[in-house]
């Protein structure tokens, strides 16, 4: 279980430098009138399917820490 934890952990701090890089690149391609074409394309930048990516996997965790917390029981 502490090890699932961990892995949480670090993809929760994946997820937040993936949200920063997405802040940084959208500032990035407006002050240099560029565009991203992925986007333009597909409606999502490859950072929004990488944050998308993070958040299901995540949320998999998060299942998979309660189910393990319920099996276990309260305080064990």
């Amino acid at each position: 279980m502490a090890e699932t934890a961990e892995v949480r952990r670090k993809a929760q701090a994946l997820l937040d430098s993936l949200i920063d890089a997405r802040a940084m690149s959208e500032a990035h391609l407006a002050s240099s009138s560029e565009r991203d074409h992925l986007c333009a394309l597909t409606g999502r930048s490859s950072l929004d399917n990488a944050i998308e990516s993070t958040r299901r996997m995540i949320a998999t965790l998060d299942r998979h820490i309660e189910m393990v917390s319920a099996a276990v029981g309260p305080g064990k």
